[in-house]
């Protein structure tokens, strides 16, 4: 029965030393970036991660700005050109 157990036991911290490599390979453990938007139509702040802006900036002309759509009511969302008070 205590050989089970030590199996089990075994198995359990491979798992966990597993998901840890995936964890640091992946870099989980940083602290993300993110910028404010604001939208244009309802006034919600939303913090979109620095990433989400590279991905949807690729393909803007000069001058352009990002435009995403606001996950409270559909509308637009822009970068804050303040820094505005982040309600959570």
């Amino acid at each position: 029965m205590s050989e089970k157990k030590e199996k089990l036991d075994e198995q359990k911290q491979e798992e966990e030393d597993l998901f840890k490599d995936i964890e640091d390979w992946l870099n989980l453990d940083e602290e993300e970036e993110t910028v404010s938007f604001k939208c244009m139509d309802c006034g919600c702040i939303d913090q979109v991660p620095t990433y989400i802006i590279g991905e949807f900036s690729y393909d803007l002309e000069e001058g352009e700005e990002v435009e995403l759509e606001c996950p409270e009511c559909n509308g637009t969302l822009r970068e804050a050109k303040e820094s505005p008070e982040v309600k959570e």
